[in-house]
């Protein structure tokens, strides 16, 4: 598993987008997307992406871990917006909380899913593999970079557009 930290978004065109579900980070607009097996947040007026991803992405990666191993690690992130946190631990499959404990859950199978819960300056994510019996669990804070003593303001251009599920499900 891969996490890369951005100021841009990846090409979405690449993504196999499951459910895309708006929200906030520091009361900007961002995206939270479940794709593949993992998932994509975006919050473009802060100059923030965050891609997890079973694929290793076209950007820098930050940190990779193997499922195979015990993982506790802490990876810090700085975009020109934010500066941020993660922490990364796989647990046994039965720590999992449930989907109904998160904001955004999508079942790809028998006890597989991929969950967001969101926070005004974060997130955690559960990724859970019940064939290696083990849950990616990750939580990310974020703090607002402060470049003037006051921090980053939304970027004054015109607003910002965000993908939603009918940008992905166009068919269907």
């Amino acid at each position: 598993m891969h996490f890369a930290y951005t100021a841009t978004a990846p090409p979405l065109e690449d993504l196999s987008v499951k459910q895309a579900v708006p929200g906030t980070l520091f009361d900007a607009p961002a995206v939270f997307l479940v794709i593949g097996n993992s998932h994509c947040v975006l919050a473009p007026a802060l100059q923030f992406a965050e891609l997890c991803s079973c694929l290793p992405p076209d950007a820098e990666v930050s940190a990779s871990i193997n499922l195979d191993e015990r993982i506790n690690r802490q990876v810090t992130f700085t975009t020109p917006g934010v500066t941020g946190t993660t922490r990364i631990e796989t647990q046994p499959l039965e720590a999992f909380p449930g989907p109904a404990e998160q904001d955004i859950a999508y079942r790809f199978g028998v006890d597989a899913y991929t969950t967001i819960s969101v926070q005004s300056a974060g997130y955690e994510t559960y990724h859970t593999y019940p064939e290696h019996d083990k849950i990616v669990y990750t939580h990310t804070a974020v703090e607002r970079r402060r470049t003037d003593g006051v921090g980053v303001e939304p970027s004054p251009e015109s607003p910002v557009t965000l993908p939603t599920n009918a940008d992905f499900h166009k068919n269907g």
